[in-house]
């Protein structure tokens, strides 16, 4: 599925094995095909998550153990490879969340 290239003779603190899986969640998150409302949402986020950061993004993967623009590069593998998908269904529940949630806004 996806390897962010770890050196097995790392000797990693629990600190930043809690922020891999951090990281790894997200990217379950952005791979997921359940098509729930719930999980839809949560892969958009993830999806966005990734490719244009956020507040936090960088400091995760610093955290984690990695650069923000190496983890987005295995991202962007990951969908050049198709592995990144959003099905019909996927595609109207999220757009819905997110246009529900511009007119809670104003």
């Amino acid at each position: 599925m996806f390897k962010l290239e770890l050196d097995e003779s790392e000797i990693i603190s629990p600190e930043r094995k809690l922020w891999r899986a951090v990281l790894s969640l997200a990217f379950i998150d952005a791979l997921c095909q359940n098509e729930s409302k719930v999980t839809s949402v949560l892969k958009s986020k993830a999806h966005r998550w990734f490719l244009y950061g956020g507040r936090d993004f960088d400091d995760v993967c610093h955290l984690a153990g990695f650069t923000g623009l190496f983890v987005r590069r295995k991202y962007e593998k990951l969908m050049k490879e198709r592995a990144v998908k959003f099905s019909d269904k996927q595609s109207k529940l999220i757009f819905k969340y997110w246009a529900d949630l511009e007119k809670r806004k104003k």
